[in-house]
């Protein structure tokens, strides 16, 4: 996960990953379908954005998770409680 911060009346701050999925030799040109979620061991609760596709292509896509700030850091939860994006993804592999 990368950090980014929003400003604006929500002082919402967020981590973003981008999923790398060359490996699936999904066909240039045919984005396929898919579906995200954040997952992990606690605190999931308080965001949001972990089922939500940016930037989808065929061989990557990018998560925004967000955090308001009268919930805490969110840099304190992520790593301890294990955060990760769980993926799937259907399309034209030939």
């Amino acid at each position: 996960f990368q950090h980014y911060y929003i400003t604006n009346n929500l002082s919402t701050d967020g981590i973003y990953v981008k999923v790398d999925m060359t490996n699936c030799d999904f066909k240039p040109g045919l984005t396929p379908i898919v579906t995200s979620v954040l997952a992990g061991e606690s605190h999931l609760w308080v965001t949001t954005g972990g089922s939500e596709i940016y930037s989808l292509t065929s061989s990557s896509f990018v998560n925004y998770v967000h955090m308001r700030a009268e919930y805490g850091n969110i840099h304190s939860f992520y790593k301890a409680d294990k955060w990760r994006i769980d993926w799937q993804a259907i399309g034209y592999a030939c």
